[in-house]
Formats: structure tokens, sequence, C-alpha cells
């Protein structure tokens, strides 16, 4: 099905050529929809937004670009979205996209066990990209507690896959065949240093804090 999908969006960015930026842009967006994610294939088109880079088509940090803040602002649609409509709203309607209440139990159990580090590793994991987002809004996850989460999991994600079509713009079978070894890796690498960090400041803060 990829080579296909590939096929087709290459076909269409050099009808498009700068309006490429918008085609890449529109499917990073709607990869992490509540549901619909799992049929827009944006991974495939951040891909292509590389390979149109590697000839000269599009500027490589522009398109990178793009891609991280349309998937960045996806994650957070796809957020709010969740603490307004509630969990109910994704078993009433998931169905309807092939999302059934045992995967979306697969994936609620995924995040409970690894709360917001999921919003990071989970981006490289196609099902969890898809819902985890409307699953924390709708777990009342702070916003402040998902912001830097999903914008280190989105930078890495835009990064990975545009780069890999940078690097091998000859092939689509090769890039994507790279990313399912090591992009989870990164996700998961980038997760933990995430969580360190973060783990760091909060403790640096509490030590600096006044004894009463």
């Amino acid at each position: 099905m990829l080579p296909d999908v590939g096929h087709l969006l290459t076909e269409a960015a050099q009808a498009l050529g700068s309006w490429t930026y918008l085609l890449v842009g529109g499917l990073a967006f709607g990869e992490t929809g509540a549901g619909i994610g799992l049929v827009v294939p944006g991974e495939t088109a951040v891909v292509l937004g590389g390979v149109v880079a590697a000839k000269g088509e599009v500027s490589l940090p522009a398109i990178l670009l793009v891609a991280w803040i349309a998937s960045f602002l996806g994650d957070l649609t796809s957020f709010l979205l969740g603490r307004r409509l509630g969990r109910p709203f994704l078993y009433r309607h998931g169905p309807r996209v092939k999302l059934s209440t045992e995967r979306l139990e697969r994936v609620e159990g995924f995040f409970d066990r690894h709360g917001s580090k999921a919003i990071v590793v989970g981006r490289f994991v196609g099902i969890v990209r898809a819902v985890c987002p409307f699953l924390a809004g709708a777990s009342k996850l702070p916003l402040r507690s998902f912001v830097p989460y999903s914008l280190a999991g989105t930078a890495v994600w835009a990064s990975a896959f545009t780069l890999a079509g940078y690097s091998f713009h000859r092939s689509f079978e090769e890039a994507t065949k790279l990313l399912s070894h090591g992009a989870l890796v990164l996700g998961v690498l980038a997760a933990l240093a995430f969580a360190i960090a973060h783990q760091r400041g909060r403790r640096r803060t509490r030590a600096s804090r006044p004894a009463r």
C-alpha cells in the first residue's frame, strides 16, 4: 500500500511545486486526528517532503518546520477535542474508522502505563499516534504537561521522517525500512532524555525553595 500512496503523493508534489508545503502540512496535521489519523498518510507525506527537498523543489529546513508545526497543531487540536468530547466519543464513533474497543483499550493501557512519556513514544506507533493526544485530553492531563512532550515528540518525528526522505530520496521503500527500525528507538530515547531533564528540573525547583 505504501509504495502506491508514495507514488500518488510524488505526482501530486511535482504538480503542486511549492504547494507541497500545504500538502505535507495538511496531512501531518491530520495524522493525529482522533480516528481519522488511522487513514491519513501523514508519515508518507512527511517522507515525501524530504524527497521533494532533495530534488530542490522545496527548502529542507522549511518543509521540516512545516511538518513539525503542523503535527504539533494536530496533536493540540486532538488534545482539546478529547478534553471537550471525552472517551465515550471514541468508543461510540471509533468502529467507523476500524478503531475497535479492543484497540482503544490497548492504547489506553499504553497511556496509563507510560503517562506523558506515551505522547513522545506513541508518535512512532501508528494507532497510538492517532489516538493518544485525544486520550490525554479526555484524561484531563494538564495542558502544561502535554505541550512540552508533544513538542518534543513531534520534533523528533518530523525530523526523522523528513531526513529519511531527504537521505533516501531515490526509494520510498528504503526510507520506510530505515524508519521502521530506527524511528521508534529515537522516540524512546527522546522520551527518556526529556523525562530525565524534566525530573531534574523539578528537583532543582524543590531544592531552591526556602525551608519552612
